[in-house]
């Protein structure tokens, strides 16, 4: 947690609420507090339900039929929608 409260600069973190590997919740509530607490002002911390670690949706997980894996509805449009505000 000392190198997130550390950061001074814009972040986007993000997270699949079905992640094999990382507690989704727990993890972004700690990240969230450090930045937090560091005074970092411009902080983005987004939890996408039902993806994975790699945020994609896997339908028969979030109880749906067969289908391809796909990036998790919004983050996508998330990610880009970060990038091109903060990059001016």
């Amino acid at each position: 947690m000392p190198l997130w409260r550390s950061l001074r600069v814009p972040v986007l973190v993000v997270f699949g609420s079905a992640d094999e590997y990382v507690p989704a919740q727990v993890s972004a509530d700690r990240i969230q507090r450090a930045l937090r607490d560091g005074g970092n002002r411009d902080a983005t911390v987004r939890i996408f339900p039902g993806a994975n670690h790699v945020l994609r949706q896997l339908p028969l997980v979030a109880g749906g039929k067969w289908d391809w894996p796909r990036a998790a509805p919004g983050y996508i449009d998330t990610v880009t929608g970060w990038i091109l505000a903060h990059s001016h």
